[in-house]
């Protein structure tokens, strides 16, 4: 086996473990048309893809806003980076949340029921 799919190999899966424990973020996606993921001999790292220069990492959010939570991601990889600078690319593939937020200021657009928060 070479050092370089085992440097690329440990590379993901540093990230992949840093991002999820990311408060927030409840799980790793696969991504939606092609797998994200890192292939290595003997398994893959889900959710993470590393090509030439650039980090694509694709989540699945447990809570919003999704702005703060992406912010964290993207520091969380940035501490494992080191002094290295990719690009970093972070796909939120979906939203495990029971309902969404209700807007203090908005008015309802039905009698009796609160308006909810489009993001």
């Amino acid at each position: 086996m070479s050092a370089a799919p085992t440097r690329r190999a440990e590379l993901a899966q540093a990230v992949a473990n840093a991002v999820t424990l990311v408060p927030g973020v409840a799980c790793l996606s696969r991504g939606s048309a092609v797998e994200a993921a890192v292939h290595y001999p003997g398994g893959k790292v889900i959710g993470v893809a590393l090509n030439d220069g650039q980090i694509t990492v694709h989540v699945i959010l447990d809570r919003l806003p999704i702005p703060p939570i992406v912010e964290a991601v993207r520091a969380r990889i940035e501490a494992v980076l080191g002094s290295a600078r990719p690009r970093v690319d972070i796909f939120v593939d979906g939203a495990e949340v029971d309902e969404l937020p209700r807007r203090r200021d908005a008015q309802p657009t039905h009698p009796g029921r609160s308006p909810l928060v489009l993001l």
